[in-house]
């Protein structure tokens, strides 16, 4: 017997069952930031199980945007 196919909110839903926290987690870190009339709030997330240093990553992210604009 075919098995019926899973629709993509189905399968982001299963997904985000069994990844989310059952109580909202607190962030790592804010930073906070102003330009001209508008002050932008962003909370950090850590994942601290991951191997890789937030150096480490946010020299990659920095990479990634210069190959993207040049």
């Amino acid at each position: 017997m075919p098995r019926k196919p899973i629709k993509r909110s189905d399968l982001m839903t299963m997904t985000n069952e069994a990844t989310a926290p059952q109580t909202p987690r607190k962030p790592d870190g804010t930073l906070t930031t102003h330009t001209k009339n508008q002050t932008m709030i962003m909370q950090v997330f850590f994942n601290h199980d991951s191997k890789e240093t937030f150096e480490e990553k946010l020299l990659r992210v920095v990479l990634a945007e210069e190959m993207v604009t040049s």
